[in-house]
């Protein structure tokens, strides 16, 4: 199977916490173009969402948009969850350098620069 992405995305080893606006997600994986998280209240398809991620170089923040939700299954959970693709559309220049960091500090290995 040939990989079709355009940039490369970066698994996390265990989520990281971020915002969606009012609802706390849990980032699963990263790249520079989107990212794929997990959370507990639904996040409607095609919404609109501000993210924001805590980091030690400062924080990010991104203007995103819901692409997929589907529920997702955790064993022994009494409270349902749900899976969400998101896209970045934009960002300010200083959150885009900083998520770029973030992506490439991830990349390597490295926890420096993430606040969980």
């Amino acid at each position: 199977m040939v990989e079709r992405r355009r940039h490369r995305r970066v698994r996390f080893p265990r989520p990281l916490r971020a915002a969606c606006g009012e609802v706390r997600i849990y980032l699963v994986d990263v790249s520079d173009s989107g990212m794929l998280v997990v959370h507990a209240d639904e996040l409607a398809h095609g919404r609109f969402c501000h993210v924001q991620i805590a980091s030690e170089i400062g924080p990010i923040r991104l203007d995103c948009q819901i692409v997929r939700t589907s529920p997702h299954e955790v064993p022994r959970s009494s409270r349902p969850l749900y899976e969400s693709a998101l896209t970045i559309l934009s960002a300010d220049h200083q959150s885009r350098q900083r998520m770029h960091s973030f992506v490439a500090a991830a990349d390597i290995g490295l926890s420096a620069g993430v606040v969980t």
